[in-house]
């Protein structure tokens, strides 16, 4: 399925998290592919994690549309977090916002050489 969407899709980078089935995938794309696969270590769990880029959602840096078949389950995850039952949206969500935060940073580390 990865490679179906990585067609369609056309990524810069797949973020994938370095646990259980995951370890798996990762070697498997990243022997059989030339798709730009991105492991991420996570360091905390997810409630901690989520706090971490509470600040980014809040400052109005994350937009959404105002229409999309996956909006209401996806902010109902959100809003719903830790308490709903499926947390897989908001967890890759917090996954790729640490990411950009953590890359923004190294790039304007570089920058300042």
């Amino acid at each position: 399925q990865v490679l179906s969407l990585a067609v369609r899709w056309k990524p810069h980078a797949i973020l994938i998290e370095a646990k259980t089935s995951g370890q798996q995938l990762i070697q498997e794309l990243k022997t059989n592919s030339d798709l730009p696969v991105i492991e991420i270590v996570p360091h905390s769990g997810k409630l901690a994690r989520f706090y971490q880029i509470v600040p980014i959602i809040e400052s109005g840096k994350v937009f959404l549309p105002h229409q999309a078949v996956w909006l209401n389950d996806f902010e109902y995850e959100i809003f719903m977090f830790p308490e709903a039952r499926h947390d897989d949206q908001v967890d890759s969500t917090v996954q790729y916002l640490q990411w950009v935060r953590d890359s923004s940073s190294r790039v304007a580390a570089l920058r300042a050489l």
